[in-house]
């Protein structure tokens, strides 16, 4: 299924990176602490934390998938 995503994103040209979106590193405090106070992380299964919306921005920068 992750090869189908990639495929399908790169057929977008959706960038692999979010640092191609003109996300900063200094952003991503800003992002986690938003994204964890947003509504619809309670729908997340589980919701996260702040810290781990750092780690998952961090890796968006990246483009790690892991």
């Amino acid at each position: 299924v992750l090869e189908w995503v990639l495929r399908w994103r790169e057929s977008l040209n959706i960038p692999h990176t979010s640092d191609a979106l003109g996300v900063r590193p200094e952003d991503i405090p800003t992002l986690a602490r938003a994204a964890a106070q947003d509504p619809s992380n309670g729908g997340n299964p589980p919701p996260l934390q702040e810290t781990e919306y750092i780690a998952l921005f961090e890796n968006s920068l990246k483009g790690r998938l892991d």
